[in-house]
């Protein structure tokens, strides 16, 4: 597959951001902002979501809503799933305890 799609990413320091990959590569469509609800450092657990409504995208850290964005680019149903990338950090690890996703009506 391309791996065309939306990313919603953290940091360590506590920055955040939501992109797209489509043919003409990344782009930011929000990022990488810091934002308060975000636990930084190492050993800090954070839970993410994601609500979107038609070509709304609303992001959460921690229980709290933290950026809205809109995109019309991918609007059919698609993949999800984690990614990591430890750059800065040698021997990064995550760890998952729950995924999930709801199909709202």
């Amino acid at each position: 597959d391309s791996g065309s799609g939306y990313y919603f990413g953290l940091t360590c320091d506590g920055r955040f951001a939501f992109q797209r990959w489509d043919e003409n590569g990344l782009a930011n469509l929000q990022g990488w902002d810091t934002h308060d609800n975000i636990s930084v450092g190492a050993n800090q657990d954070n839970s993410m979501g994601i609500m979107k409504n038609g070509n709304q995208y609303v992001l959460y850290v921690n229980d709290a809503k933290i950026a809205e964005i809109q995109d019309e680019k991918y609007s059919t149903p698609g993949y999800f799933g984690p990614f990591i990338a430890g750059v800065n950090t040698v021997n990064f690890t995550v760890k998952m305890s729950n995924i999930e996703y709801w199909n709202l009506p």
